[in-house]
């Protein structure tokens, strides 16, 4: 098979699956926890489709590196979520100290950008914020696919 259609059929699945699961969360923390999302609540369906299609894609470049393990990943995301601030007050200041000192820096990070996207339709009036955001998380899937397409060239499917 061409390694295109190998990435494709991959991320496909690995993205209906992750998909899938943050659906079913956001379902429970919709009616069963009760937390409103307002009158956005299709938009942020969208916003969890974009977070997943990013984050699968991003999992699919990670992968085509040949001696990254999982705990190697995990590090890598508790990192980004670090600058997030979603981990209390303490990393929240720290997030915000960050994005004062070195706004570009912080909007790279792939984590915050879906924190944002998020965030930008529950925060505020305009959806502007919120279409920034999905726009970053599709240039991010677009980055990551390529480069997982470009490093798979270089592969044997046994290690796919």
């Amino acid at each position: 098979l061409p390694r295109w259609k190998v990435l494709t059929s991959t991320l496909a699945a690995s993205w209906v699956c992750v998909l899938t699961c943050l659906l079913i969360a956001f379902a429970f923390i919709a009616t069963v926890v009760g937390v409103d999302f307002g009158p956005h609540v299709l938009l942020c369906l969208v916003a969890v489709g974009m977070a997943s299609l990013m984050s699968s894609a991003a999992g699919a470049a990670l992968g085509t590196i040949r001696r990254m393990r999982i705990d190697m990943v995990i590090a890598i995301t508790v990192l980004l979520s670090l600058f997030t601030g979603l981990y209390g007050p303490g990393a929240q200041s720290l997030a915000d100290a960050v994005e004062r000192s070195a706004p570009l820096l912080t909007r790279v990070n792939p984590l915050w950008q879906c924190a944002h996207c998020f965030y930008g339709l529950l925060y505020y009036d305009s959806l502007a914020p919120f279409a920034r955001s999905c726009a970053v998380l599709a240039g991010m899937t677009c980055l990551f696919l390529s480069i997982a397409m470009v490093r798979m060239r270089r592969m044997s499917h046994e290690h796919l």
